[in-house]
């Protein structure tokens, strides 16, 4: 049995505390040698005539130098003592708690440098930093604007309030701070990384909720049949669109394409044609000559293949010479190899003319049953007729869903500003618009296409499938930025890991993390997350050992030995698991989820009334009644009835109040509270 989210081993373990990870060591050198200079700077000027407080402020910029952190910090605090009014020091110390990992107590001191002094940028961005570390969202913004407002080219500010942002759970501020991250800093892996997980938590919270306030919605289940398709699980995918197709016959065009291409996939090559001829001719053309022409091609008949690519060369010569990026061949494997192979012998050169000869190879050099990697973008207006000349726009007379139809999303794009500026408000139009700009590859202005239409129309559902698909694909684009990044660094390595494991990728996640701990084997973090993946694939000796090689860098990690204890726990090792969870304890006294831990551990060993006494200061970190719910089991084997009667009421409770307050949100996501 696997435990509730709030017992998972993550990279951040314990929600108050956080360790001086690789991030922050790039933070320490390349931003706070300039900050702390000019910091100290002024505290010379301002000190020269107490010999004391100069001498305690040389030892602490050499301790600084040194990286001896806690040195620093014991002759800052000296310095306090005899100079109590010094903000710039104030800001010095609280940056070095806050390298440290004490948060808490750097707050104190940021806010006191900031009394004195508000123009300390160094005191404004670290005290929006350390208030994210401590999960302080909220009150992490302000001050992290402020330091923008000062600097706005400063990427560890714009990244702390992109993760500012999405600790709250607005994810659209989030995710439009983190693209400000990657303009400024386009060879920063961090901003990369944090674009490319917001932009998908964005999306996943947006299908749930959906899913929660809307289960009947067809958009959903064509939404979970395109995960499906690529990750390549055929069947749950087709299985998806047939769901969909039942619910409602009104569904986003190429969607008998698309299950008609999975069908193929699986070698149903009648059950693809039925689907393929269930495109309607009169609004999905070129769609439907699609469908075809692969059908044709899984049979390798080259003529009857040609016949469509004529088709479709008559409706849109464009899609022939240029296909839009998120079409390929959905073939199975033996069919596209053999198709390849009569390329190298010259043999469709026999049955096709030139410009169907060129579309085959275009198509079969692209990946199978899948989108291209990266989307090939279409400038707007700049469609090329045959001779390879700018076509000009069409007339603006034309409907965008004309367009839409026709796959002329670039003219789409161009007619859409042509409209009378009535119609650009408009939801539909704004959510065609939207669709358009995804299909030309231009991800963040399809995403705010769509985020104007669903505030013109909250309910408008086919504005909110183009806002996910959008966002899916800017974190797609994200990760991929990544992974071209210079290879050699651990954390570069380190954040590719994180981006598979939010990709659900956790197989390639190891591989990552291992490579990361290759070049930085002392990271202790990176450890911590690979024992976390490993715990999570239920790999849990592996877990154990990469916990153990964590402690040997760091003995006293509180970290450590709390995943220790909740693999022991799983292991059914409870002797073990109480000795680890005992030390976390040590280490950090009041840690509820610890002591739940620990709770169980003495479940095992049949020792009821320990388990009670760690259940029970567990409780306070109780959001859905879980923990009350095995205080109740405790209360009984100890023959507290009374106990356990008011443990399972409140169990109950707390699992109402979480239902609801769920449900609360999620209208409040789709905007959909202030019409009821």
């Amino acid at each position: 049995m696997a435990f509730p989210d709030k017992m998972a081993v993550s990279a951040r373990l314990h929600p108050g505390r956080s360790r001086v990870a690789q991030p922050e060591a790039f933070i320490l050198g390349c931003m706070l040698g300039s900050m702390l200079g000019l910091i100290c700077c002024r505290c010379w000027a301002q000190s020269s005539s107490d010999r004391r407080v100069e001498s305690y402020l040389e030892a602490a910029q050499e301790a600084q130098s040194a990286g001896n952190i806690k040195r620093a910090i014991e002759c800052y605090r000296q310095v306090l003592a005899l100079k109590p009014d010094f903000p710039e020091v104030q800001a010095n110390l609280g940056m070095m708690l806050y390298l440290n990992g004490e948060h808490a107590e750097a707050v104190k001191f940021f806010r006191a440098a900031l009394r004195r002094n508000p123009d300390l940028l160094a005191a404004q961005l670290f005290l929006g930093m350390t208030l994210v570390k401590l999960g302080h969202y909220d009150l992490a913004v302000n001050p992290l604007r402020e330091a923008l407002k000062r600097d706005a080219t400063n990427v560890e500010a714009r990244l702390a309030l992109c993760a500012a942002y999405s600790g709250e759970k607005s994810f659209e501020m989030a995710v439009k701070e983190c693209l400000v991250a990657t303009q400024t800093s386009p060879e920063n892996p961090e901003a990369w990384y944090a674009l490319g997980d917001s932009a998908l938590r964005a999306a996943k919270v947006s299908v749930d909720n959906w899913a929660t306030s809307s289960p009947s919605s067809p958009y959903v289940y064509i939404l979970k049949g395109e995960s499906y398709g690529e990750e390549e699980k055929h069947s749950p995918a087709i299985l998806e669109y047939q769901k969909a197709l039942g619910l409602s016959p009104r569904l986003p065009p190429g969607t008998h394409l698309a299950l008609g291409e999975l069908f193929l996939l699986q070698g149903d090559r009648e059950g693809a044609r039925k689907q393929f001829a269930l495109s309607p001719m009169n609004t999905e053309p070129i769609n439907y000559a699609w469908g075809m022409a692969q059908a044709a091609l899984c049979d390798r008949n080259y003529p009857e293949f040609e016949r469509w690519e004529k088709e479709i060369e008559r409706l849109n010569l464009d899609f022939v010479i240029r296909p839009p990026w998120f079409i390929a061949l959905s073939l199975p494997a033996p069919e596209l190899t053999a198709i390849r192979e009569d390329l190298e012998r010259d043999i469709p050169t026999e049955s096709l003319d030139q410009s169907a000869l060129q579309f085959l190879k275009i198509m079969t050099s692209r990946t199978n049953g899948g989108v291209t990697e990266s989307a090939e973008v279409i400038q707007p207006g700049a469609q090329k007729d045959a001779a390879g000349a700018t076509s000009a726009p069409r007339a603006t007379t034309r409907s965008l869903a004309l367009l839409i139809e026709n796959f002329q999303f670039a003219d789409c794009v161009n007619e859409f500003r042509n409209l009378p500026e009535q119609f650009q408000s408009d939801a539909r139009v704004l959510s065609e618009l939207a669709e358009c700009e995804w299909k030309i590859g231009e991800f963040e202005k399809s995403w705010q296409a769509s985020l104007k239409a669903r505030r013109a129309d909250p309910r408008l559902e086919n504005a909110l499938y183009w806002q996910i698909k959008s966002l899916l694909q800017i974190s797609k684009q994200a990760f991929s930025r990544l992974s071209r990044l210079p290879a050699g660094q651990g954390r570069v390595h380190e954040l590719l890991a994180k981006a598979d494991e939010v990709r659900g990728q956790d197989v390639k996640a190891v591989e990552e993390y291992r490579l990361a701990l290759q070049l930085s084997p002392e990271s202790v973090e990176t450890r911590l997350s690979l024992a976390a993946v490993q715990m999570r694939s239920l790999r849990y000796e592996e877990a154990t050992e990469s916990f153990r090689e964590a402690l040997k860098y760091s003995a006293n990690d509180p970290d450590a030995h709390y995943g220790l204890g909740v693999v022991y726990v799983q292991l059914r090792q409870p002797q073990a698991a109480v000795e680890h969870l005992q030390r976390a304890l040590q280490l950090i006294p009041d840690w509820p989820e610890a002591h739940a831990s620990l709770g169980q551990a003495y479940r095992q060993l049949s020792q009821y009334r320990e388990a009670v006494a760690e259940l029970e200061k567990a409780t306070i970190s109780d959001r859905d009644g879980s923990i009350h719910l095995q205080l109740y089991q405790m209360y009984k084997k100890v023959g507290e009835e009374q106990k356990a009667k008011q443990a399972l009421a409140k169990s109950v409770a707390l699992r109402e109040q979480s239902q609801a307050s769920r449900e609360k949100a999620i209208r409040q996501q789709l905007g959909l509270a202030k019409n009821e």
